[in-house]
């Protein structure tokens, strides 16, 4: 991953932390900002299995989304075992 991608993604993680952290308002109702943290949390699973995202970085980002809900729990949880899922098959094949 080159660093042009790497940093817009930890980007995007911290601007979607904005609004389960309750730092930010809703500011257009209906763009589902305060969802977005679940969407990039499996995108970084992904990132980090297979295009070197650090792995330090996508455990604090599950740290902090997961503290905020039932929800955001569940996405936090689902992104984890998709990373280690994914880890367990690599090292199987």
């Amino acid at each position: 991953m080159c660093l042009p991608q790497k940093g817009a993604l930890m980007v995007a993680m911290a601007v979607s932390l904005l609004w389960p952290l309750h730092i930010a308002p809703v500011l257009v109702p209906g763009l589902f900002f305060h969802l977005w943290h679940g969407f990039l949390l499996r995108v970084c699973a992904y990132w980090t299995l297979r295009k070197g995202f650090p792995i330090a970085l996508f455990i604090g980002f599950v740290i902090l989304a997961a503290q905020r809900g039932s929800l955001s729990a569940t996405c936090a949880l689902t992104a984890s075992v998709i990373l280690v899922v994914g880890i367990m098959g690599n090292s199987i094949a």
